[in-house]
């Protein structure tokens, strides 16, 4: 993974690990891929940090040690969102590289967590939600154990 800040030498600053700044590189050569600005050819020669960076998303996730806020650790709903997103144009890269059996298992994974969102994040009957006049809500932070 990549660290949260690092010295100008490249040594981690702080040792927090946030799931969805590991899962953002995905994001972003998958946005380059699809704007024309990492072709084909390219995008296979960085297949193998789109691969570690997946496997360690993969790996570590949906829980993350730290929140965006550098906070809380648990089941983030921002998060969940970076990650699955994450997983899934991680899939179709490999996809594109001819790699089908970790796409499709990028894809599984994706729908599970997405699957989970509801349980490890929404919470009803609780004192804000009566007093708002709502059932139920999306937490900013779930703990781990949910």
């Amino acid at each position: 993974h990549w660290p949260q800040n690092a010295w100008l030498d490249g040594l981690a600053y702080w040792p927090g690990i946030q799931m969805d700044e590991c899962a953002f590189p995905l994001l972003l050569a998958d946005a380059l891929h699809r704007a024309g600005h990492l072709a084909d050819a390219v995008l296979r020669s960085f297949m193998p940090m789109i691969e570690r960076a997946a496997s360690y998303v993969v790996r570590n996730g949906p829980v993350t040690g730290e929140d965006r806020w550098e906070e809380d650790a648990g089941y983030s709903p921002f998060t969940l969102a970076v990650e699955i997103a994450a997983l899934l144009a991680g899939a179709d890269m490999f996809e594109t590289c001819g790699k089908a059996e970790p796409a499709n298992y990028l894809r599984e994974t994706a729908d599970v967590w997405n699957d989970q969102i509801e349980r490890w994040t929404y919470v009803t009957g609780t004192p804000l939600g009566e007093e708002v006049g709502v059932e139920g809500y999306y937490v900013r932070i779930a703990p781990p154990d949910t």
